[in-house]
């Protein structure tokens, strides 16, 4: 154990699990995300998989969170440049075929399955903290469903376009954005 409580083995151990996830379903899809070959390709057993992670929607949630190394943005001189920022991190991180075909397999799945829904609203929640966040300096905050409005240009683009999400389009998007931020209370 280190200062922090961790286990260096078990931090590894989880990064390679995550890693490997994403790369799973990236290169099988949701057909070719099983348990058994995704320990075999991570290199540890399956009740490895099962002690760290109780269902594997879980593990798909996590290695969306965790699995982007870009991070968040931090926020920039002005409002209109921070909301830039977070759509391009946004676009970015979503043109990793890992994390997009992991994002779209937890929304399929979130259709029927009620911990699939449960993943996929804690990661929006998680994107919206975040991006509250960087945007507390300035005194505003995004409701939930502007951060739809926000965000769903980008992700149209990406996930039913198939198309990338140009600097156009996101200067467009923060343009008709900024208006709907509303002032934090003190």
């Amino acid at each position: 154990m280190t200062a922090r409580g961790v286990d260096p083995r078990v931090a590894r151990t989880r990064a390679t699990v995550l890693r490997s996830t994403l790369e799973l379903l990236a290169t099988s899809g949701p057909a070719g995300m099983s348990l058994t070959r995704l320990a075999a390709d991570a290199g540890v057993s399956r009740q490895t998989i099962y002690t760290h992670w109780r269902t594997p929607t879980q593990l798909i949630a996590e290695a969306i969170l965790e699995g982007f190394e870009g991070g968040y943005p931090e926020a920039a001189p002005t409002i209109a440049e921070t909301l830039r920022r977070w759509l391009t991190s946004l676009r970015d991180a979503n043109t990793e075929p890992t994390r997009a075909v992991a994002i779209v397999t937890l929304a399929a799945h979130a259709f029927h399955d009620h911990t699939s829904a449960t993943a996929l609203q804690h990661i929006v929640l998680d994107r919206h903290a975040a991006l509250n966040t960087v945007l507390a300096p300035f005194g505003v905050e995004i409701s939930i469903e502007n951060l739809a409005v926000l965000n769903g240009p980008v992700l149209f683009s990406q996930f039913f376009l198939r198309q990338p999400a140009t600097d156009q389009l996101i200067d467009r998007i923060v343009t008709q954005t900024e208006p709907l931020l509303t002032r934090s209370t003190p």
